[in-house]
């Protein structure tokens, strides 16, 4: 059609722009102003009725671009719609109202405000706290959180077996070595981090019997580092421990008037202290119960008990202050330290499993000590060779007998004298404990594991 329109000499910008095929945006943009354009008079010199049939040509030759500006539109990039925009008023339907987006942070906001659901309300990367939700943890309130099922029967069966209190927190303890004075409790706890209480406790003593003027924070002051690392040099991180002693020292006398502060925040402003060592501060200094101590023995045994579940005994202590009864603040520490060193030290062990034998529920005291650690095989008096399972026998308590048979402890061990569990039952003539460990020790036992070869590495 646009062939026989040039050969009449019809108008070429419209076959221009049929012919582009829209591969650009200048041929696109080019294609629609020739759409657009009015049709091409007719030449001079022609007749009326071929004045007539050219006219009719140009209108259906503008017609049929259209069509075609029609179909490239849908496949130009957004970029051309100012293009569109320019042409002469469009009907309502083809060309929709373009939004403008907020530029300025206070076109943002208003943005946000109007349109709630809009992308720009959203909070972003690099917007300040105060815009955007915070994703800080929230803590846990104290006495918030359920206590979990059966804690109180448990709790009252360890404060059964630490009834003696001769555990070694409780005869060489930070409290207890550093009693009379807060900057002795300081000190001691500064001293405890990674070191056994019996070294601390004779670390004490040396500190105190300083000859310029004993332990005070004018004498540390007046030591050098070399003789006040000399003094606690069997504890553990001495040198470190000698730097935060001077260093906290120093900040107690020009801070606090040589007194020890009175607030968790302040003591763990100091440098060595922790909220551990600051909450039994208060607590063994002042009498102030503002949290809840926790060391390495309580975070591991309560997360084994499922009382908690933390990765760091900071977590320990907020989850069991959630639920824990407040008046058991101040006891716990001292309770579940000396329960934790009664599992791994073997003088304590032996004495727990003897207590937990002689308790008002045998089963459940050895299975509660079984469960947070104490090793039962190990576990003989040094004196006399007697295993828990020969106290059990000798003590005739028939429960905790098979309570140890169930754990699997050894029974073919002996003491001093020669004797085995089933030997002194034999002697003490119990039948039902004698037929007990017959058919234990006829049970069989898996074999040992072969020991892994030794691999000769080639010669270089």
């Amino acid at each position: 059609r646009q062939t026989k329109r040039r050969g009449a000499g019809g108008a070429e910008p419209a076959a221009a722009a049929s012919d582009a095929g829209g591969k650009t945006k200048g041929a696109k943009r080019q294609k629609s102003e020739s759409a657009l354009a009015p049709a091409a008079a007719p030449k001079k010199g022609t007749s009326d009725g071929a004045k007539k049939k050219q006219v009719g040509k140009a209108a259906k030759t503008a017609g049929s671009s259209a069509i075609i500006k029609k179909q490239d539109d849908s496949e130009i990039s957004p970029d051309s719609s100012g293009d569109r925009l320019r042409d002469s008023t469009p009907p309502s339907s083809e060309v929709a109202p373009v939004k403008k987006e907020p530029e300025t942070k206070s076109q943002l906001a208003a943005a946000a405000a109007a349109d709630p659901l809009s992308p720009s309300s959203s909070p972003s990367k690099g917007r300040s706290p105060s815009s955007s939700p915070s994703k800080r943890r929230v803590p846990i309130v104290p006495g918030s959180l359920p206590p979990p099922e059966g804690w109180k029967q448990i709790y009252d069966l360890v404060w059964e077996l630490r009834l003696a209190r001769d555990a070694p927190v409780d005869w060489a303890g930070c409290e207890v070595v550093g009693k009379g004075s807060e900057f002795h409790i300081l000190v001691a706890l500064m001293l405890s981090s990674q070191t056994k209480d019996q070294v601390v406790s004779e670390a004490m003593i040396g500190l105190k019997a300083w000859k310029r003027g004993g332990l005070t924070v004018d004498s540390i002051l007046d030591m050098t580092d070399t003789e006040l690392d000399t003094l606690i040099a069997k504890v553990g991180f001495h040198n470190n421990k000698t730097k935060f002693i001077k260093q906290t020292a120093q900040i107690i006398k020009d801070k606090y008037d040589s007194q020890v502060p009175q607030s968790a925040e302040e003591l763990c402003s100091l440098p060595g202290i922790g909220p551990k060592m600051a909450y039994i501060i208060l607590s063994a200094a002042f009498n102030i119960v503002t949290g809840i101590g926790i060391d390495t023995h309580m975070h591991r045994i309560f997360n084994i008990l499922k009382w908690v579940e933390s990765k760091t005994p900071e977590q320990t202590r907020e989850q069991l202050e959630g639920w824990l009864p407040r008046e058991e603040w101040p006891k716990i520490n001292v309770l579940f330290v000396g329960l934790g060193q009664g599992t791994q030290q073997p003088v304590e062990r032996h004495r727990l499993l003897q207590r937990s034998i002689d308790s008002s529920r045998p089963k459940d005291a050895l299975l509660l000590v079984h469960q947070v650690g104490a090793d039962m095989s190990s576990a003989a008096d040094k004196a006399s060779g007697e295993t828990p399972l020969m106290y059990a026998v000798r003590k005739k308590n028939l429960e905790a007998v098979e309570t140890l048979i169930q754990l699997e402890v050894k029974h073919q061990l002996r003491n001093t004298k020669g004797q085995t569990a089933l030997d002194i039952a034999t002697t003490s003539k119990q039948p039902k404990i004698q037929k007990m460990l017959v058919a234990y020790a006829a049970l069989p036992r898996p074999p040992k594991p072969p020991k892994a070869a030794k691999i000769e590495l080639p010669e270089t």
